[in-house]
């Protein structure tokens, strides 16, 4: 124990004060264990950071920590730790954000992407009657809007829908929270039987929904 004598602006001493030695303190404190994962790469061995080892060229570089550094055109990847295409899928199910395969946003889906993919009857396709979109740029995407107001659909939502011969073929949905069964049906009625002028010559067409309910 360390005593010391406190002197006070009038030269008189004050009371003694105890004070503990720091290391008695640490010796109280708990153990943690930190546990460190390996390595992901090998250092000098920039090919290590490849998360496709029969990719020729290299995706990353190794640092000095044997962690890898994607360079451009390629992404981190959380499942294997190194650096794959930046519009591949990743390794881990449910990790792809809106819109990770793309773009072009018209590529398929990485597994997880959508919640639920509906697929459309275009057996008739030639059959039907084209509808005229809205004048204007971004017809298909305003003649989208527009079924999803019609059928309610409310903020936090991605939809995509694919095209084939300006007919929809597929509806896919994200949602926050999820969406609920009669708005997807909603969406389904609606797109079946389409044929949309402005769709003849699109893949698909994507919207962010950020209405009210």
């Amino acid at each position: 124990m360390i005593l010391l004598a406190l002197l006070g602006c009038d030269g008189h001493g004050l009371a003694p004060v105890d004070v503990a030695p720091v290391d008695a303190a640490l010796a109280d404190a708990p153990a943690i264990d930190v546990a460190f994962p390996p390595p992901a790469c090998t250092p000098g061995a920039d090919q290590t950071c490849n998360a496709d080892p029969a990719m020729s060229g290299l995706a990353g570089y190794c640092n000095s920590y044997g962690t890898c550094m994607c360079l451009a055109g390629f992404t981190y990847d959380s499942g294997t730790r190194r650096c794959r295409p930046q519009r591949s899928c990743p390794t881990v199910a449910g990790e792809a954000p809106e819109g990770a395969s793309g773009p072009p946003i018209c590529r398929d889906p990485c597994p997880g992407e959508w919640a639920t993919m509906v697929p459309l009857d275009t057996s008739d396709c030639m059959v039907r009657t084209s509808v005229d979109c809205p004048a204007g740029d971004r017809g298909v995407a305003r003649m989208f809007l527009g079924v999803a107001q019609d059928c309610r659909i409310h903020s936090y939502v991605y939809l995509r829908v694919d095209f084939s011969m300006g007919c929809p073929s597929r509806l896919l949905v994200r949602a926050r929270g999820g969406l609920a069964q009669d708005r997807i049906d909603c969406l389904t009625a609606a797109l079946s039987g389409q044929r949309w002028q402005c769709a003849l010559d699109a893949t698909c067409t994507m919207w962010e929904m950020e209405m009210l309910p």
